[in-house]
């Protein structure tokens, strides 16, 4: 008789202390879900402003530049793509170029904004080719930011990315290393961070940054 009452209130326990970790393990889920909902409904993307912001964008003609080769105004002409940047900013970079996989060629990365308002970034490289042409694709929606306490704007840039910045976030992050022959494209949404890519073993390898 005592054994099964020791048994029964052993089970008891187990099944008063199993309750309560279900209870814990509901309880966590809704905090994580009221989270994600909190987050998802920091930006209103509704709002007239954003609206605004979205839709006025300004841009350039890819011919109205003249320093980008032939090449490339003919591939975002093809493309439909106009250029972003940020009116009256000291970095309104919606293009730049560099030396991307080494010394030996220049290559070019241009912010590409379609008539679909899809956003990507479009390279074109010199003799050597060893990497996609298209990376960081996005809605344009994603990069439009607040600006004070009621307006919006459009805040994305390119920066060229120098080799020991792509050298430092690669072994930050235990990736494998970039040649000191490289630079790389700082993809930055400005006071949201950036993301570095480079291009090695045939593949763009991002990585985040964190200033």
């Amino acid at each position: 008789m005592f054994k099964k009452l020791l048994l029964a209130s052993i089970a008891s326990l187990f099944t008063t202390a199993g309750m309560m970790l279900i209870y814990k393990a509901y309880i966590s889920s809704q905090k994580v879900k009221k989270k994600q909902l909190i987050i998802e409904k920091t930006i209103d993307t509704t709002l007239p402003q954003f609206q605004n912001a979205l839709n006025s964008i300004t841009t350039f003609d890819p011919k109205s530049i003249k320093e980008l080769p032939p090449e490339l105004l003919f591939y975002l002409q093809r493309e439909n793509c106009r250029i972003p940047y940020i009116k009256g900013s000291k970095n309104p970079n919606g293009w730049i170029k560099g030396h991307f996989i080494n010394s030996k060629q220049t290559d070019y990365a241009a912010l590409c904004l379609t008539s679909q308002n899809e956003m990507t970034i479009k390279i074109l490289w010199g003799d050597l080719r060893p990497c996609s042409i298209s990376i960081g694709y996005g809605m344009t929606q994603k990069y439009i930011v607040p600006e004070g306490k009621d307006n919006f704007t459009f805040a994305r840039i390119l920066l060229k990315a120098p080799y020991k910045r792509l050298d430092y976030y690669a072994h930050q992050n235990k990736q494998i290393r970039p040649t000191k022959e490289q630079e790389g494209i700082e993809d930055t949404l400005l006071g949201k961070g950036s993301a570095v890519y480079y291009c090695l073993k045939n593949r763009w390898i991002a990585l985040p940054t964190s200033d």
